[in-house]
């Protein structure tokens, strides 16, 4: 039986942490650790990981003397795993159905044995509000696709799978996330493993994306668009050469469409208050 890690970045979320940890204890299949690394907080997050370490034997806590940005922190998290499954998540989101990681573990297993090739296996993405009231789910913009999914993670044309399984072997395939990004460093390490592997749709609800006017997902609109472009351009090669010139015409569409997706969000946010 493959163990399990879970690596929750941490950067002062101490009202968030607590229910993202729990969220995932309170899995049917929980994971068989979930390493949180804090990035040197100044609000009160330590004194609430210190507490989640003391009262789960599954919870380890490593702590940044400074701050070392998001990229840097996921990886110290994945290094400091020992699992051979990963899944990794901002300390402010949080897991919506207790049965979303064995669903997973399932869809994987079955292409594993199966069929004899990894995937990696998502679940749904849902909006919530700074309280952590569903608002939303990206499924009403944005379809779901399975398989060798790039050209429709690159254009965003599709959903984007968020607090997904993968195995180490895959994520260290790949290169894992890099360290000099500051922004959309997710979002590039899901455009190389797309370009790998399958990805396959468990189908349940799940992951929680928590917008509550804090981080960086409230950063400008322009900052967002001159990123994306950016980690898009860089990743194109990545492309069969027969759609890259198709591919990248709707990339530059994307970008400069991006701020619709942000509207939808905030639209429905707005909506809820």
């Amino acid at each position: 039986m493959p163990r399990v890690s879970t690596v929750v970045v941490n950067y002062n979320n101490g009202d968030f942490v607590r229910r993202c940890v729990e969220s995932f204890l309170a899995q049917t299949r929980p994971p068989d650790e979930v390493v949180v690394v804090d990035d040197a907080s100044t609000d009160g997050s330590l004194d609430e990981l210190a507490a989640l370490e003391r009262e789960h034997r599954e919870v380890r806590v490593v702590r940044h003397p400074t701050n070392l940005g998001v990229a840097r922190t996921r990886i110290d998290g994945v290094a400091a795993s020992t699992g051979d499954l990963l899944n990794y998540i901002d300390s402010d989101d949080f897991l919506q159905d207790d049965g979303k990681l064995q669903a997973e573990l399932e869809l994987r297993d079955h292409y594993v044995t199966r069929l004899g090739r990894e995937v990696v296996a998502f679940s749904d993405v849902h909006i919530a509000d700074g309280e952590g009231t569903v608002v939303a789910r990206f499924r009403d913009i944005r379809p779901v696709r399975e398989g060798r999914v790039l050209d429709g993670l690159i254009t965003r044309t599709c959903l984007v799978p968020q607090n997904f399984l993968v195995s180490r072997r895959v994520y260290d395939s790949v290169g894992g996330h890099d360290p000099a990004l500051s922004f959309y460093e997710n979002w590039d390490l899901k455009l190389r493993l797309s370009a790998a592997v399958d990805l396959a749709f468990t189908g349940s609800p799940g992951f929680v994306y928590r917008r509550h006017g804090h981080g960086l997902s409230n950063a400008a609109v322009e900052q967002h668009q001159r990123w994306v472009a950016e980690i898009a351009r860089r990743n194109l090669p990545l492309v069969p050469p027969a759609q890259r010139a198709y591919v990248e015409q709707d990339v530059q569409r994307m970008v400069a469409e991006l701020p619709l997706e942000l509207a939808f969000i905030n639209r429905h946010l707005l909506a809820a208050t």
